[in-house]
C-alpha cells in the first residue's frame, strides 16, 4: 500500500511538472525584456518587502518578494517605470529597454510628521493575486499602544479581522477558527515553536530589530506547508549598510538595545538586539507581602520570580550585486520560579517543622540559519537556506523537610523534574524564473530531520538513610519531513492573473510513512484599479501535533509526531473576497471562508497533561473540525490620522466519536464576534497620539449545570457530584479592552528621543481570566437534592499605566 502511495505521488508530480513547465512557446518569441533586481531603502540599504514595481502605461506590475527581489517584464522600447513602499516616498525612472536588466531601486523614507503608510498598500492589495493576507512594517508597529514600554507585533495581529488571542494576555494567534499549533511562525525563514515571553503575555519579537511581517490566513502559495490556519511571516532588519545606528528603550517590565551598522567597505552590515526583563523586581517583595502569615506557632509565605531574556543578531555580505549572504541567530528563554517556607512550633508539645519549597519552570528557543540569494540572470535567481532550530522545556519541584519531636529529627526530600524538546536540521533551495511575460514561476525543495523527546520525568526522594531514584524517559523519535513545491503565477490578460501550484510533502517516522500532495488555486480579477475580486482553494497537511494542558497551571506544550496510531491533521479552506479602493485615503475589503479540519488532536476525557510512564497516544483521540465566516477591514492608509476597522462574524465547532458522547461541540476560542479598532493620530510634529479597542464575544468553556449532595458512609457530611450537560456548554463573558498611548519626540544633538505614556485596560474592564463554579456553602441542603452554585471569576489585568524612553542615536 505504502509503495502504491508512493508511485502515484510521484506519477502526480510529473504530471504537474510538464503542465507548468510546457508553456506556450510563442510567448517567448514576443521582444520583450526582464527587468529584476531589488527595491532598497536609500539611507540603509536595506530590502523592503512588499514594495511594488509597476509601467503604468502598460498596466503591469510586480512586487518586492520576502528577499526584496521583484521581476518584471516589459517590451522593447522606452516606459516610465514607478515604484514605492509602505512608509517610503514614491518614484519614478525613465528606462530605454533593450535588453535583460537588473536593477538597484532606492526609495527615501518618510519623516516624522508625514505619513506611515502610503498608498502603495492599497494598490498592491488590489493589484497582488495574493487574499488574506495583513501585512505590517515595523513603523506601524511602533507607533500602536504599549505595555509597560513593549510594542508586540502578535498583539497588533490580533486586532485584525479573523485573527484573535486566547485568553487575556496571552500572545498567541488563533485564526479563522485553528489552534495555536496550526500557524508556522517563521523567523527569517526559521520555524518557532514557541514564540512567547512571560506565559504567553509577550511576542519573542523585539520590533526594533523587526522590518516587515506579513500573516497570511488563506489561499496559502505553493512554498509554504505544515501547518494547517496560517502563516506568520518575520523578518529580522538586514542591518545598515551606509552608518552606524542605535536605539535603546528603557521600560517598566524589561530593556532593550538594537545596533546596526557597516563593515567590510560597506559590502557588509549587520545588526544584533538584545532585551531583558526584570519584573522580578516587582514580584519578589509583592508576592511575598501578599503571602505571608504569622502566629506564634505558625511562619508562611511564598516568593515568586520570572525573568526572560532574548537576543537576535544577523551579519549580511553582498560581495557584489548577484550575491548576498545572510547569518542570522536567536535565542529566548523564559525562567520563573516560586518558593515556599513552612515554619510551625507547637506551643503544648516539643514538635517544630520546617519546610522549604521551590518550584521552577522555563522554555527556550534557539535558531540559527545560513542564506544564500543568487541572481543567474535578470529571468533566474535562486534562495539556498540551512538552519537549526530548537525548542525545549523544563519544569522541576523540591520540597526539603525537617521534623523535630523528642529529640529525634527526621529529614524528608523529594524532587521531581520533567523535559520535553523538539529538535530540527533543515536545508531548502527556492528557483525563481521569470519564464515569459504572463508567467512566473517558482519552485523549490526542503529537507528536515526532527528529533522529538515526548517527555523525561525524573522522581528522587529521601526518607533519612534511605535513597530512592527514579528515571523514566519516552524514546527518542527521529523523523524525516522531504518536501517540494512547484508554482506558477499566469497573467492571460491584464485583468485576470491566476496563481496554481502543488505542494508535495512526505514523513518517515519509525515504521511509518505519510504522503501528501496539496494542490492550491488562487484567482484574482481586476475590474479596474480600484476594485477587484479575488477567489481562493488551499489544501493543507500538519505533520507535527501540539499536546496543550488544557488546565490552569505550568506550560506543558509538548510537540509529538504522528504515528501508526494519530494520523496528521489536514485541512481544505475556500475563501472568496473583495478588495475595494474607495478614495487615496480608504481601502475597504471583505472576504468570506469556510474551513475543514481532520485528525484534529485532543486530549481525552478526564486528561489534561502525558504520564510518561503511559504511552501518549493512549491519553489523547482525533476528531474532525470546521469552521466559517465572513471578515471585514476599513483601512485608512493615508494622512495625519491613519488605522483600521475590523470586524469578524466567524462558527467554530470539533467533533469526536470519544469526546461529547460523539456530539458535535463548540471550539473552545469560537467566537461569534469580534470586533478589533485601531486608530493613529500625528496630532502635532513632535506628538503622536494612539488607541486601540478590542472586543470578542467570550469564549466557551466546560462548567458544571448540578452539583449533587449525596451522604457517603465516609463522611459524616454530604459529599458533592457534579453534573457536566456537555462539552464547553458555557459562553464566559465578553471581552472588551482600550488602550491609550501618547508619545512626545524630540531631536538632540545625538539623535531622537522619545517619551511614552500609556494606558492599558484604560477603562479597568475585569475581563475574565479563569472561571470556576463554586458551591454556595450558605445555603442549607439535604442528601439527593442539587446544591445552588454560583460563578466565580478570577481577571489577572487592571487598568495598568506605562512611561517607557526610547532613544535613537547614531549618525
Amino acid at each position: 500500500m505504502i509503495h502504491m502511495r508512493r508511485k502515484m505521488l510521484w506519477t502526480h508530480l510529473w504530471v504537474l511538472g510538464c503542465l507548468f513547465l510546457c508553456l506556450p512557446i510563442q510567448i517567448f518569441s514576443q521582444a520583450s525584456y526582464v527587468l529584476s533586481g531589488y527595491l532598497l531603502d536609500q539611507s540603509s540599504q536595506e530590502r523592503l518587502i512588499g514594495g511594488s514595481v509597476s509601467c503604468p502605461a502598460l498596466k503591469i506590475g510586480s512586487y518586492s518578494d520576502e528577499y526584496g527581489f521583484f521581476s518584471l517584464q516589459v517590451p522593447t522600447g522606452s516606459h516610465q517605470i514607478q515604484f514605492g513602499a509602505p512608509g517610503f516616498r514614491s518614484s519614478h525612472m525613465q528606462l530605454e529597454v533593450l535588453q535583460d536588466t537588473l536593477l538597484r531601486l532606492y526609495l527615501e523614507s518618510l519623516t516624522l510628521e508625514e505619513v506611515s503608510i502610503v498608498a502603495e498598500d492599497q494598490q498592491s492589495e488590489i493589484q497582488d493575486v495574493q487574499m488574506s493576507r495583513i501585512s505590517l512594517s515595523a513603523k506601524e508597529a511602533q507607533k500602536m499602544p504599549n505595555l509597560a514600554g513593549e510594542v508586540d507585533i502578535l498583539k497588533v495581529m490580533q486586532l485584525m479581522p479573523g485573527v484573535q488571542g486566547g485568553n487575556e494576555g496571552n500572545a498567541g494567534l488563533y485564526v479563522r477558527g485553528g489552534g495555536a499549533d496550526q500557524n508556522l511562525i517563521l523567523l527569517d525563514g526559521v520555524p518557532i515553536y514557541n514564540p512567547s515571553h512571560l506565559f504567553g503575555f509577550l511576542s519573542n519579537f523585539n520590533s526594533d530589530a523587526i522590518s516587515h511581517i506579513d500573516l497570511i490566513k488563506g489561499g496559502f502559495p505553493a512554498q509554504y506547508g505544515g501547518r494547517l490556519s496560517s502563516i506568520l511571516d518575520v523578518r529580522l532588519k538586514d542591518g545598515n549598510m551606509n552608518t552606524f545606528k542605535g536605539v535603546a528603550n528603557l521600560g517598566l517590565l524589561s530593556s532593550k538595545i538594537t545596533l546596526e551598522g557597516p563593515f567590510k567597505n560597506k559590502k557588509a552590515s549587520y545588526v544584533a538586539s538584545a532585551r531583558y526583563s526584570y519584573p522580578d523586581i516587582f514580584l519578589r517583595p509583592i508576592s511575598r507581602l501578599a503571602t505571608q502569615y504569622s502566629t506564634d506557632e505558625l511562619s508562611i509565605y511564598d516568593v515568586f520570580g520570572y525573568q526572560f531574556y532574548d537576543v537576535s543578531g544577523k551579519i549580511n555580505y553582498r560581495p557584489n550585486d548577484n550575491n548576498r549572504i545572510q547569518l542570522s541567530v536567536f535565542h529566548g528563554q523564559d525562567r520563573g520560579v516560586q518558593k515556599g517556607f513552612l515554619a510551625y512550633q507547637s506551643r503544648l508539645t516539643s514538635l517544630s517543622q520546617e519546610q522549604n519549597s521551590r518550584q521552577q519552570f522555563g522554555w527556550s528557543n534557539t535558531i540559527g540559519s545560513l542564506q544564500w540569494h543568487h541572481i543567474y540572470s535578470p529571468r533566474w535567481s535562486s534562495n539556498v537556506t540551512t538552519y537549526v532550530n530548537r525548542y525545549r522545556l523544563d519544569n522541576q519541584s523540591e520540597v526539603n523537610e525537617r521534623i523535630e519531636e523528642g529529640g529525634s529529627s527526621l529529614q524528608i526530600s523529594q524532587f521531581q523534574s520533567f523535559a520535553s524538546r523538539i529538535q530540527d536540521v533543515a536545508a531548502k533551495a527556492d528557483f525563481f524564473w521569470n519564464a515569459a511575460k504572463q508567467h512566473d514561476i517558482r519552485l523549490g525543495v526542503q529537507g528536515i530531520y526532527h528529533e522529538f523527546l515526548v517527555g523525561r520525568e525524573r522522581f528522587m526522594s529521601q526518607l533519612d538513610m534511605n535513597n530512592q531514584d527514579t528515571v523514566i524517559t519516552q524514546p527518542l523519535i527521529p523523523a524525516v519531513e522531504p518536501s517540494a513545491y512547484i508554482e506558477d503565477v499566469w497573467n492571460p490578460s491584464r485583468r485576470l492573473h491566476i496563481r496554481l501550484g502543488v505542494h508535495a510533502t512526505a514523513f518517515l517516522v519509525r515504521q511509518t510513512e505519510y504522503y501528501s500532495l496539496q494542490p492550491r488555486v488562487a484567482i484574482r480579477w481586476k475590474q479596474n484599479d480600484r476594485w477587484s475580486l479575488k477567489a481562493s482553494w488551499a489544501n493543507m497537511t500538519q505533520y507535527l501535533h501540539m499536546l496543550t494542558n488544557s488546565g490552569v497551571g505550568l506550560p506543558t506544550d509538548l510537540w509529538v509526531p504522528p504515528t501508526e496510531a494519530i494520523l496528521p491533521q489536514q485541512s481544505w479552506q475556500a475563501a472568496i473576497g473583495t478588495a475595494w479602493k474607495v478614495d487615496q485615503h480608504w481601502m475597504f475589503s471583505m472576504e468570506g471562508y469556510y474551513k475543514y479540519l481532520s485528525n484534529t488532536l485532543e486530549y481525552k476525557e478526564g486528561t489534561n497533561f502525558v504520564e510518561v510512564s503511559e504511552s501518549w497516544e493512549s491519553q489523547v483521540t482525533q476528531g474532525q473540525g470546521w469552521s466559517y465566516g465572513i471578515e471585514a477591514l476599513l483601512r485608512r492608509t493615508n494622512g495625519i490620522l491613519t488605522g483600521w476597522l475590523g470586524y469578524t462574524l466567524s462558527w467554530a465547532e470539533r467533533q469526536s466519536d470519544e469526546l461529547n458522547f460523539g456530539e458535535t461541540y463548540p471550539y473552545k476560542f469560537d467566537r461569534r464576534h469580534d470586533i478589533g479598532l485601531a486608530v493613529m493620530y500625528q496630532w502635532r510634529k513632535h506628538i503622536h497620539l494612539s488607541a486601540n479597542w478590542a472586543f470578542g464575544s467570550g469564549n466557551v468553556t466546560t462548567l458544571p449545570s448540578l452539583r449533587y449532595a449525596i451522604q457517603s458512609p465516609y463522611y459524616t457530611s454530604p459529599e458533592s457530584i457534579l453534573h457536566y450537560e456537555g462539552r464547553n456548554n458555557y459562553r464566559v463573558p465578553a471581552f472588551h479592552r482600550l488602550d491609550l498611548s501618547i508619545s512626545f519626540s524630540r531631536e538632540k544633538k545625538r539623535g531622537i528621543r522619545v517619551w511614552s505614556f500609556g494606558l492599558y485596560n484604560a477603562y479597568n474592564r475585569q475581563n475574565p481570566f479563569y472561571l470556576e463554579i463554586r458551591p454556595d456553602f450558605q445555603a442549607a441542603y439535604s442528601p439527593g437534592e442539587s446544591q445552588p452554585n454560583f460563578l466565580w471569576q478570577q481577571s489577572i489585568f487592571p487598568i495598568l499605566p506605562s512611561v517607557s524612553y526610547r532613544f535613537t542615536f547614531g549618525s
